[in-house]
């Protein structure tokens, strides 16, 4: 009678261990499948910002136009209505900027949460008497996946580039290498380029939206005085608009002082291009293949 008490405990303990296991297993698992669909709402709002700030340059490109011909009654309607229509898209942009930053930390934290599950289901795996090969490969896998999708987490909305890889003749240079050398050039100026034409945008936006803020805090300001006790709540928003104007004006001269960079860098790349094309005509003048 006693042994069949044992027996039953010890059964008993064994199965707790495997459910806990199993359960450890399941943390990991769960981990993983919110890391990506925290990863993945972070995508759906990114995109959905790129197509904001799409709309938002266009109208601001319209109402620029619209400056220009503001002597015309017409056009001064006009005018007021496309800044109405931009006011608009700068709140939404404001409102997804705030959003997308609050999801790159649940982001973050998705991945922390699923690299401690993980962690405890490897040591778990490793201090087993015969380790689960199959398992450890999965639970590396799993790893890969999570990295993969929550690679973007730490990015923030605004300009940023990576400098132009400044090519040049060398000592030595053969046909060779100065075609090389110049294929890459060319790769790196498109880059440029495009990179300088972002930039540009992305300041000239900036600097419209920060209007807009502008906008709303002289409404805010005029509005206090047709008000009683919402004084003081009309206040703090007319400053908080202020200082989001601010805000939006740091970036935008942000953007600016990187879009002079990226073109003075541009300059730069296209002398040492014609540095290296004149080389290589030099060579091929000299026969093929040959060096100095």
């Amino acid at each position: 009678m006693p042994r069949v008490a044992i027996s039953a405990a010890a059964a008993l303990a064994l199965a707790a261990l495997a459910f806990a296991s199993a359960a450890r297993a399941d943390d990991a698992v769960d981990a993983e499948r919110s890391a990506a669909r925290a990863a993945a709402e972070q995508q759906r709002l990114a995109e959905e910002r790129r197509a904001l700030e799409r709309t938002a340059t266009a109208a601001a490109d319209a109402i620029e136009a619209l400056k220009r011909q503001s002597a015309a009654p017409r056009a001064g309607r006009e005018l007021e209505a496309r800044l109405r229509e931009f006011d608009r898209l700068a709140a939404r942009l404001d409102a997804v900027d705030a959003r997308l930053a609050d999801q790159q930390r649940r982001v973050a934290a998705a991945r922390q949460a699923f690299e401690r599950a993980a962690d405890e289901e490897e040591a778990r795996l490793l201090a087993r008497a015969g380790r689960d090969g199959a398992a450890l490969d999965a639970l590396a896998a799993a790893r890969r996946r999570v990295a993969a999708a929550t690679a973007g987490a730490a990015a923030t909305p605004g300009p940023g580039s990576r400098p132009l890889l400044q090519v040049d003749v060398a000592a030595g240079d053969g046909a060779l290498e100065i075609e090389t050398k110049l294929a890459l050039s060319a790769a790196e100026a498109q880059r440029g380029r495009e990179e300088w034409s972002r930039l540009d945008r992305e300041a000239a936006l900036l600097q419209a939206r920060a209007g807009a803020k502008r906008r709303q805090a002289r409404e805010l300001a005029a509005a206090r005085r047709d008000v009683g006790g919402q004084l003081a709540l009309l206040e703090r928003e007319a400053g908080e608009a202020e200082a989001a104007a601010a805000a939006l004006e740091a970036r935008g001269e942000a953007a600016r002082r990187q879009a002079a960079a990226m073109h003075a860098a541009l300059d730069a790349l296209e002398a040492r291009r014609g540095r290296l094309e004149e080389r290589l005509r030099e060579l091929r003048a000299t026969g093929p293949g040959s060096k100095p």
